[in-house]
């Protein structure tokens, strides 16, 4: 993703030092200095939106290397009490294969009625 970016701006650079050899003051002051100031913008939120999401995904990464590692039961729901990410000992306490067998999943789903309420 950061190499998409890099070469993203090399080519933005490139093609605004292209423009600026062939415009003269009027051209310049018209079209091509609010292109070079709008893609600069663009250059910047592009690399906010990179490092957001790097930081995300290093988050998620930690917390499944974390309900991975533990021999507890471990998961989280959603507000529909819907599984949203189980460790592996609860879905075999529940008879499932793997975790994500049981993405999805409510209580209700797993137990009886009077159990799960």
């Amino acid at each position: 993703m950061v190499l998409l970016a890099v070469a993203v701006c090399v080519i933005l650079a490139g093609s605004t030092l292209v423009l600026l050899s062939y415009a003269d003051d009027q051209t310049l002051a018209t079209i091509i200095a609010p292109a070079v100031f709008l893609n600069f913008c663009a250059i910047i939120i592009c690399g906010l939106v990179l490092l957001q999401f790097e930081r995300i995904a290093l988050e998620r990464d930690l917390l499944t290397a974390a309900l991975t590692q533990t021999s507890d039961y471990h998961y989280v729901k959603n507000s529909q009490s819907q599984f949203v990410i189980v460790n592996r000992n609860v879905a075999e306490h529940h008879h499932f294969s793997s975790p994500a067998a049981m993405i999805g999943l409510t209580d209700f789903q797993l137990a009886t009625q009077r159990r799960a309420a």
